[in-house]
């Protein structure tokens, strides 16, 4: 809410969206504290079936582009703050890098926000997420008995569950590392920097946030 009232957006481009993410929780967050916001969901690989349910079930608030969206080069015709959730430790540092320069350039804001941290507690948590997988398999909806079959009996989805998350810790930047980053950028001066570490209780390790706003 901070970052669309200071850079005086009414829309957010969120990238990297995969299948929906908390974007559309957010905006619904937001209408519900007075602040009416349209989501307009991308990827560079769309999962349109993902996409289609989530403006389906708020067509009034959530739209998405069918076409691929590559986050280093976003189409001028997107505006609006850019949002990455718990997706920019997908980039290596040179990409990672590259989708903060395209905000400079087209003088659009940006928000990164990390729900975890390379701090050891979030490694040690991690660890008892295939036990989560376990418990939740059967409740997914659309319902797939391959799923249950990938869980209980080849446990292939609870051990990929416990590497994904192992590997995606390891590989959030610290903040110290986003602002060498940001200081990198051609035209970030013109910019004001957020960047902090993100407490989100209960939760009992922090994440990582990274705002950007242009000054003028």
């Amino acid at each position: 809410a901070d970052a669309l009232a200071r850079s005086r957006r009414a829309e957010i481009v969120d990238l990297g969206s995969g299948a929906g993410g908390p974007v559309v929780a957010v905006a619904e967050a937001l209408a519900a504290d007075g602040m009416s916001v349209r989501v307009t969901l991308t990827d560079r690989y769309p999962n349109a079936a993902a996409f289609e349910r989530l403006a389906a079930g708020s067509p009034e608030r959530v739209g998405y582009e069918r076409a691929p969206v590559d986050a280093r080069a976003v189409p001028e015709r997107l505006r609006g703050l850019r949002t990455l959730f718990n997706a920019f430790h997908h980039f290596p540092p040179e990409l990672a890098r590259a989708v903060l320069q395209d905000a400079v350039d087209a003088r659009e804001p940006i928000l990164v926000a990390e729900t975890l941290s390379r701090h050891p507690l979030a490694l040690v948590s991690i660890v008892f997420a295939p036990l989560a997988v376990l418990l939740v398999v059967p409740f997914l909806r659309p319902f797939r008995w391959s799923w249950l079959a990938l869980t209980y009996v080849v446990p292939a989805i609870p051990l990929l569950v416990l590497w994904d998350g192992v590997v995606s810790c390891l590989r959030i930047y610290s903040p110290a590392e986003l602002r060498e980053m940001v200081a990198s950028l051609r035209g970030g001066d013109a910019y004001d920097w957020e960047i902090e570490e993100l407490v989100l209780p209960p939760a009992p390790v922090p994440g990582v946030l990274c705002v950007g706003i242009p000054t003028d």
